[in-house]
């Protein structure tokens, strides 16, 4: 069923039928089928024959949420596939992007502090991974407080996220170079708001 709706999506040895090609896909995705909920998420995050929708891709993301923890408590601590791991954080990650794409702050919050909470129970399997992911939450919960008008928490969350990704940087720049400019920019911003000229430049100079 998931196969023949992307066929129907796609025009696959098919002519072009993107209505009943995510009828298809969503009937597999209600019966569970992970890669069918990825499409969904995907077609209504970014409007794939479709109407961008941000509930709609929240129902998904909340399923393959649900999806990705079962298949890791199923293991019940054993054999713990890494590739499930990074999918659950993953999509965690972009459930937080979506509330705060509806202004929902206070379920954003929730979701990168539960990020922040997995990544270390699971460090054992993570390694580095675990401090990337965490950094990325920290930095992203700073971005919510600024938007919500929280300025000194923001603040917070930018210097914890930094204080991880300097860290990260001394090992492997290649993968937090960008990430790292990204949150001594968001701290300059809020210190530069807050008339702290001088620690807003010394920020933008490490940038």
């Amino acid at each position: 069923t998931f196969l023949i709706g992307l066929a129907y999506l796609d025009g696959i040895d098919v002519e072009v039928n993107r209505e009943r090609g995510i009828e298809l896909i969503t009937e597999a995705g209600d019966a569970g089928l992970i890669e069918a909920v990825k499409k969904l998420v995907e077609i209504y995050d970014l409007g794939i024959g479709t109407n961008i929708d941000h509930l709609k891709t929240i129902y998904w993301l909340k399923k393959l949420i649900n999806l990705n923890a079962k298949r890791i408590l199923d293991r019940k601590g054993k054999d713990v596939d890494f590739d499930e791991i990074v999918d659950y954080i993953n999509s965690v990650l972009r459930m937080g992007v979506k509330y705060y794409d509806v202004s929902n702050y206070e379920e954003a919050v929730k979701n990168y502090l539960d990020i922040i909470d997995f990544s270390k129970k699971f460090r054992i399997y993570l390694g580095l991974n675990s401090d990337i992911f965490a950094s990325a939450a920290y930095n992203n919960l700073g971005i919510i407080e600024r938007e919500a008008g929280h300025g000194n928490e923001a603040n917070s969350y930018y210097l914890k996220a930094i204080s991880m990704r300097e860290k990260i940087l001394r090992k492997h720049p290649d993968v937090i170079v960008c990430d790292l400019m990204s949150s001594y920019i968001n701290a300059a911003i809020y210190y530069n708001s807050a008339c702290l000229f001088k620690s807003s430049l010394r920020m933008l100079e490490k940038a």
